[in-house]
């Protein structure tokens, strides 16, 4: 398992409906239930280095992941405003 994976499992936890139905594998595979809707991500890395997360047909960088997609601070600051 990539020592990066057990941070992205624990950010992973805490946005999950239910943080013991998270099911990360060590290929960086996870799935996990999010508003009662089941997710299926994976973890890895591109050339550069650089943290990835791929959903579905889709690359987001792990910070664009974790901002919009599980804690949905661009919703957050809309109503904000």
């Amino acid at each position: 398992m990539h020592p990066l994976l057990k941070d992205v499992e624990h950010d992973i936890r805490a946005f999950a409906d239910n943080e013991d139905d998270v099911i990360v594998e060590r290929d960086g595979e996870i799935l996990f239930s999010r508003f009662g809707r089941e997710v299926q991500c994976r973890f890895h890395k591109d050339a550069d280095g650089k943290l990835l997360i791929s959903t579905g047909d889709r690359d987001l960088p792990y910070r664009t992941f974790l901002s919009k997609e599980l804690a949905r601070l661009d919703i957050l600051a809309e109503r904000i405003l």
